[in-house]
């Protein structure tokens, strides 16, 4: 039988095209270690009826790691240098301040320079606006909003999805004309992930879209020009879980049954 990949779905049987074997990622994309927000996001779903407030003068961008996602950062920066000794041309980070520590974290950890991170503001998480701001009553209904039209809901100042695809779309645009024929390291958030990887892949149903864990790793790699696959995608994706110590394997995600991800019960604010 064969193994599940860490995205909850059978991987495309891959098996009789050699050339997949040599392939090397052309981006790779990870998702921050555990934040407070994560944390803050686990209570609100759990007590929606909690009333809770920033303090002033912080924002979404303000959550920092827990210990759990300083450790998961660290486990995945060991991982990366074992899977790409060589390294990465490029390093980008969203300028959130969670995926910063999870950037500078795992090059620590391989043994990389720091200094080679860069902000890319394209790649920062959906902008949630005014949501830790309201009360109880008034998250709430966002939250049913989203639920029943999760795609253009609106959060006050925030970001609809479809802009955030729209976003994510810009930055492969910028990977193409930038970056041409380099490795690229993108440090980054959940929803931007999961849209980025939805526009890639040509993916139009929101409940489609991949699960992202807690710095769970997807590697990206354009088809060979000879073995690109009728009605699948122009991407092949690879995805890992290093901290819990589960590989991936090549899948045209297409040709793969994506998982849906429940709207309301697994929305994860401050992701």
């Amino acid at each position: 039988m064969q193994e599940q990949s860490p995205s909850g779905h059978q991987p495309f049987d891959l098996s009789s095209i050699p050339t997949i074997l040599s392939l090397k990622s052309s981006v790779v994309l990870i998702r921050h270690g555990k934040s407070g927000g994560n944390v803050l996001s686990a209570k609100l779903r759990a007590n929606p009826n909690m009333h809770f407030k920033l303090p002033p003068g912080l924002e979404d961008s303000s959550f920092r790691l827990t210990s759990t996602g300083r450790e998961q950062a660290i486990k995945t920066g060991k991982w990366l240098a074992a899977r790409f000794p060589e390294g990465f041309d490029i390093i980008l980070a969203s300028p959130f301040q969670r995926a910063r520590e999870t950037a500078q974290l795992a090059c620590l950890a391989a043994g990389w320079d720091i200094h080679k991170i860069r902000d890319e503001p394209l790649v920062q998480e959906r902008c949630w606006g005014d949501i830790y701001s309201m009360n109880a009553s008034e998250r709430r209904e966002v939250l049913e909003a989203f639920r029943k039209s999760p795609r253009d809901t609106r959060i006050p100042n925030g970001e609809t999805l479809d802009e955030t695809r729209a976003r994510a779309h810009r930055f492969f645009e910028k990977v193409r004309s930038d970056f041409s024929g380099k490795q690229l390291l993108v440090f980054s958030h959940g929803e931007f992930i999961q849209e980025a990887l939805a526009d890639i892949s040509g993916i139009s149903d929101h409940n489609r879209r991949y699960r992202v864990k807690n710095c769970q790793v997807f590697e990206l790699s354009p088809w060979p020009e000879s073995h690109k696959s009728g009605g699948g995608s122009d991407w092949l994706i690879r995805t890992s879980w290093p901290h819990r110590d589960m590989e991936g394997t090549w899948e045209d995600p297409k040709q793969s049954k994506m998982p849906g991800r429940p709207n309301l019960d697994s929305l994860d604010l401050g992701s």
